[in-house]
């Protein structure tokens, strides 16, 4: 026989023709995708709640203190800079962690610390 043989596997259809083998979409109908990678459902819960966290807030308002602060993509000065603020720029905390802040800055979360924020 020379026809395809089409087959489901894990949610990513094959098609198998003269010895070929071709992937369609890296994720299953209707899962969320990000980056060409399924996102995972304990991940896709975090990343609601984090964004539920900041609606919530509503008053967690602090201004940056320093001529410049670095916006990191964890608590710590072992992770990535990733967004540079200035003085009095203004961010939203979502919550804190040791020295370090969560903090929304437009539809982005960072890290940044604490110390570089105007007090409560």
């Amino acid at each position: 026989m020379n026809k395809p043989l089409m087959m489901a596997l894990s949610g990513i259809i094959l098609s198998i023709s003269s010895g070929m083998a071709l992937a369609a979409n890296p994720c299953p109908k209707n899962a969320p995708c990000q980056h060409g990678k399924q996102v995972q459902p304990q991940q896709q819960q975090q990343q609601q709640h984090q964004k539920q966290q900041v609606q919530n807030q509503g008053h967690g308002y602090r201004t940056v203190k320093v001529q410049s602060a670095r916006l990191r993509s964890g608590p710590g000065t072992n992770y990535p800079v990733v967004k540079g603020l200035r003085k009095g720029d203004r961010v939203t905390v979502i919550r804190e962690q040791g020295k370090w802040a969560q903090v929304q800055v437009g539809n982005a979360i960072f890290w940044i610390a604490s110390s570089l924020l105007s007090p409560h």
